[in-house]
């Protein structure tokens, strides 16, 4: 029997060597007498059995049904090959063929790999930003136990959460919950980086859109990983602005909870106490100043540690400014209080350090505060000569530098240095002083260079930059936010301009009346019909009353921030001041009345500067009587008011209620040249005569001492000979600028508090516009 015949002929037994994917060939099998005798020579039994499987009737079928081919596929094989190989290469370790040739790059699903693990796999779907499925995979795991490698590839996971705009506040809650899931998995910050996790500060705490709930998770979370001397002031501060107070009391508590869970598991155990106790001054601190500032007395004092029964104290700053806020409410429900503070007060001036253990120069500095200001940390600089502009802006630097609030320059100040220097041609020094302010400037420093920033793009007509640099800046509380993101969007930029006002904050200011006010000019100004004229109106209308709720349509599932109790009113008496006079030209003068009527409703007190546009109104349209009407009550007022300062306040009650509650301001000069400048307009010039003849009884007449007085003079002689005058802003000039900025720097050093609040109340009755833009 030849080989052939023996594999086909014996018993079949399936082999488990050979694969299900085996496939014969498509070609028939070489017989025996076709090839070469030297390779059909016969082979032991033995090696038979050891080669070939027992010979079957299956093969044997298998065979037959193939195709006999006219030509031995094997004999044709042997026939194709050289007579003599070719020599190996000389170097070549490989015996086999290329691994470098094209199919040995197909990959093939049988490759060897190591086995994905259930967090590996959560991994993938993340880097995927396969986000839905990553969750599911993470719920299954965190409902076994599994415990999760942390990692910062979780971060853009906690972002997208919180991507999509929440419908509703149950939304929200929803997002806020994956958010919090995925935040947990990433690094402590004894395992990573602080300035990886700075880069989620920004992303979360300085977005246009404030989520107090989220805001609330993500510094919570941050406390357990052991970030909460990074984050404990942005997340501290608004919530207890803005956020109910009972809440922002737990919610200091657990962040304290959780900081100090950290340290006990990374820290030394003499460490603890110290780093916790360091977090709780500076948290508690923050806590109470700001409730303070929000009105909310009864909170801040709950914050406060018995002094006789714990060594905690806060620091002499706090109690201070407590009791500063205290005794200028003048409210006697508050005077067990202020024993109480001083009282505390006391206590931790016992743990300063004592004075003969201060520098030389740090000791004759404290001497100095203590005779300028009766306290350490306020002291008046020498007076500083200003003549040029490097000298300005050496003194604006030093000033913006200093401590104490008494160093500081005016905002006015800011402000007419940035028109001189850009007015030279020159911008370099303008991102190098704002970056000067955001990096070493705190809350109050970089609130008055923002504010003298947000005046000059607004004196400039730029109010797109109004709107811009406040979104950067502050928080968007008291005004609608959903314009202010719409016209975000809507604004080009100019290159040419952009790099000289683009910066990056380190935080979040809360913003002043004063500066929600200049928002609200700019709305105006980029409002261009009556019917979104009226619109804005209403909305300004419904933020001043803290009481009306306002939902948001571009954001429903996060509320909008409101202003705390203690400003009293949604908005400021200034915030009205652009719309008497828009309303007016729209509407006629007597809506201008109506929105002082409304001011009043609102329990909002009008000042002299809606009465200033009102009247000026009044005398463009020609009439006399009510302009002369409105003149005759602010002079009284005037009278009254000086009348009743010099009354004890139990005379004052029995006084008339215009005395007692001064609802008409005093007049001032601007008053008086608004009313002549519109009886020229409206060609009065007996009624213009006549409000002279009362301007120049009550502050007579120099000429050269005011600028804008001598032309308002001269314009007014033209106009009585016939001749025509141009239209001029109503805005006093303040003359030499520079000698402007000197007189808030040169304050002599032996002058206390009270000389200067009464020397810069000389300057403000001299320079009307200043008193009109700071109140």
């Amino acid at each position: 029997m030849n080989r052939l015949e023996f594999l086909w002929t014996e018993p079949f037994t399936p082999s488990t060597d050979i694969s299900s994917g085996f496939r014969f060939p498509p070609f028939p099998l070489a017989t025996v007498e076709d090839v070469d005798p030297k390779l059909s020579a016969e082979v032991e039994t033995e090696t038979q059995t050891d080669i070939f499987e027992p010979p079957s009737p299956e093969y044997k079928h298998v065979y037959e049904r193939l195709s006999q081919p006219s030509a031995d596929i094997l004999t044709q094989v042997v026939r194709s090959l050289p007579d003599l190989l070719p020599e190996p290469e000389i170097g070549s370790t490989s015996i086999f063929e290329d691994k470098a040739h094209l199919d040995y790059a197909i990959e093939t699903s049988f490759s060897p790999t190591h086995p994905i693990t259930s967090t590996q796999s959560l991994e993938i779907l993340v880097a995927e930003r396969n986000y839905e499925q990553a969750l599911l995979v993470l719920d299954q795991l965190l409902e076994v136990g599994t415990e999760i490698p942390c990692s910062f590839a979780y971060e853009e996971a906690a972002m997208s959460a919180i991507k999509v705009q929440a419908r509703t506040q149950a939304e929200m809650e929803d997002q806020v919950q994956r958010f919090g899931k995925w935040l947990s998995l990433i690094p402590a910050a004894d395992q990573s980086r602080p300035r990886r996790f700075r880069r989620l500060i920004h992303r979360i705490l300085l977005s246009p859109v404030n989520s107090l709930r989220l805001i609330m998770e993500f510094g919570l979370i941050a406390a357990e990983k052991g970030f909460a001397t990074a984050t404990h002031y942005h997340a501290t501060s608004i919530v207890a602005r803005y956020g109910d107070p009972d809440v922002t009391i737990r919610f200091i508590d657990e962040i304290r909870r959780r900081h100090r869970t950290f340290l006990a598991r990374t820290s030394p155990d003499m460490n603890v106490e110290i780093l916790d106790r360091r977090l709780h001054v500076d948290i508690v601190g923050l806590a109470v100043r700001t409730l303070a500032r929000a009105g909310r007395f009864d909170h801040a004092l709950q914050l406060f540690p018995d002094p006789q029964e714990t060594t905690f104290h806060l620091t002499s700053y706090t109690y201070n400014f407590l009791l500063r806020k205290l005794r200028k409410l003048q409210d006697p429900r508050y005077l067990p209080h202020i024993k109480f503070v001083t009282e505390h007060k006391s206590e931790a001036r016992l743990r300063t350090p004592a004075l003969k253990n201060m520098d030389k120069s740090k000791l004759a500095l404290a001497i100095r505060c203590l005779a300028n200001a009766g306290q350490f940390d306020l002291a008046i600089d020498a007076p500083q000569r200003v003549e040029t502009l490097g000298a300005a802006l050496r003194a604006l630097k030093k000033g913006l530098s200093a401590i104490s609030p008494l160093h500081r320059p005016h905002p006015l100040s800011i402000v007419r240095f940035l028109e001189l220097y850009l007015g030279s041609g020159r911008t370099r020094a303008i991102p190098l002083l704002r970056n000067l302010v955001l990096r070493r400037g705190n809350h109050e420093v970089t609130q008055l260079y923002m504010l003298a920033e947000l005046i000059f793009h607004g004196r400039n007509r730029n109010p797109d930059l109004v709107i811009q640099t406040f979104v950067t800046h502050f928080y968007i509380v008291g005004l609608p936010r959903d314009d202010i993101l719409q016209l975000l969007e809507s604004m080009e930029c100019d290159p040419e301009t952009e790099w000289i006002w683009a910066a990056e904050p380190r935080v979040k200011l809360h913003p002043n009346h004063v500066h929600t006010a200049m928002v609200w000019r700019a709305l105006l100004e980029l409002t261009r019909d009556d019917r979104g004229l009226t619109s804005l109106y209403d909305k300004l209308l419904r933020f001043a009353d803290l009481g009306s709720e306002s939902s948001s349509t571009l954001h429903p599932g996060v509320p909008y921030l409101h202003p705390p109790p203690g400003f009293k009113t949604g908005v400021d008496a200034a915030a009205f001041t652009p719309f008497v006079r828009r309303i007016c030209r729209a509407f006629g003068p007597e809506r201008g009345m109506l929105i002082i009527k409304d001011m009043l409703n609102l329990k909002i007190k009008p000042t002299i500067h809606q009465l200033t546009e009102l009247a000026m109104e009044y005398s463009r349209s020609g009439d006399v009587a009510k302009t002369l009407g409105l003149l005759d009550q602010v002079e009284a007022a005037e009278a009254n008011a000086a009348a009743a300062e010099g009354v004890n306040p139990n005379v004052v009650e029995n006084e008339p209620r215009a005395i007692r509650d001064h609802l008409l301001p005093r007049v001032d000069r601007v008053f008086y040249v608004a009313v002549v400048r519109g009886f020229l307009q409206s060609n009065r010039l007996d009624a213009a005569r006549d409000v002279e003849r009362r301007m120049y009884k009550r502050y007579g007449y120099v000429a050269g001492e005011n600028h804008h007085v001598d032309v308002l003079y001269a314009d007014l002689q033209a106009a009585e000979s016939g001749q025509s005058i141009p239209l001029r802003p109503v805005r006093p000039l303040l003359g030499n600028p520079l000698l402007f900025l000197t007189r808030f720097q040169t304050v002599t050093s032996v002058v206390h508090k009270g000389s200067y609040k009464a020397l810069l109340e000389k300057v403000c009755i001299k320079l009307p516009l200043l008193r009109r833009l700071m109140g």
